[in-house]
């Protein structure tokens, strides 16, 4: 089982350096697509975007690029979990229809990877949030992309994202 774990994710070191960028998911989302109703409950986690900003004006360099927010799952071992939000994407065959644009996703990963470090480890499945009208070409997509380079993108909707990492478990 792999959950969400506020406590840890609040702990990690970019969490410590860059406390201003740990935010609540409900914003992070809204800024990827414009919703009022928050879809999470005290779910803090990582803006990348933010921290990459922060990053650059102190390195005095251009912004590097990153997936949008990170957070850490802790059971029997922790591990950050990348996410992506591509909620106002209208065609996936469009977005990643071209070497250009796939380079350019795949890079968000790679970015935030080399700016998260090694501990605790990162997840070796990749996630991207996509709209549910798109969400079944999506993963087509992302299942061809991660066939040619070799790793694994999980697109997932919303509620799937939050099934997922974030629902505590029923008990029957």
């Amino acid at each position: 089982m792999m959950k969400y774990s506020k406590e840890v994710t609040l702990l990690h070191p970019i969490a410590q350096k860059y406390p201003s960028c740990v935010k609540d998911l409900n914003l992070i989302i809204r800024k990827d697509l414009k919703l009022s109703a928050d879809l999470f409950t005290e779910v803090e986690t990582i803006d990348l975007d933010d921290v990459q900003e922060k990053r650059a004006i102190e390195l005095r360099k251009d912004k590097d690029s990153s997936v949008d927010t990170c957070f850490v799952i802790s059971n029997d071992t922790k591990r950050v979990i990348l996410v992506e939000l591509k909620l106002g994407i209208i065609n996936p065959n469009t977005h990643f229809g071209n070497s250009k644009k796939r380079k350019e996703f795949l890079k968000k990963f790679t970015d935030s990877i080399t700016l998260l470090g090694e501990e605790p480890p990162i997840h070796n499945k990749y996630y991207a949030v996509f709209s549910p009208d798109v969400l079944q070409e999506a993963k087509r997509r992302l299942y061809q992309i991660g066939k040619e380079f070799g790793q694994d993108y999980i697109a997932l909707s919303i509620d799937e994202l939050k099934q997922t990492f974030f629902l505590e478990d029923k008990l029957s």
